[in-house]
């Protein structure tokens, strides 16, 4: 339903579309606050996001080496060809903090196609 000002009709010689000041201003602000929520939403998301990166960089780093890089390299070896045949397995790597050390420090796992890893920080 569009509605016109008769006033400003007969003024103009053509028909105005009537509008509220108030309603105008409402829908202003409530685009306003929509897209203020949603830069926030893109912000958090992307520093969530960054957080998650620079987490897995400090989990599968040690010593400075890139533990995943090492992973791909041992795959290609000839010694591991017959248990991954030739595919890279999944790195598995358990931050170890305790005093009791785990009873196996690395394994893999063939039939699940992961190498498994305790580290101690």
């Amino acid at each position: 339903m569009v509605r016109y000002c008769l006033e400003c009709s007969i003024k103009e010689g053509r028909l105005v579309e009537r509008v509220c000041p108030v309603v105008e201003r409402k829908r202003a602000a409530a685009k306003e606050r929509t897209a203020k929520k949603a830069a926030t939403k893109r912000r958090v998301v992307r520093e969530r996001r960054e957080e998650r990166a620079a987490y897995e960089d400090y989990r599968y780093t040690f010593d400075g080496v890139d533990l995943r890089g090492v992973v791909r390299q041992y795959a290609k070896l000839r010694a591991w060809k017959g248990v991954f045949r030739g595919r890279v397995p999944e790195l598995t790597v358990r931050l170890h903090r305790g005093a009791v050390p785990p009873k196996r420090w690395a394994f893999a796992d063939p039939g699940q196609w992961r190498v498994h890893l305790a580290l101690h920080r």
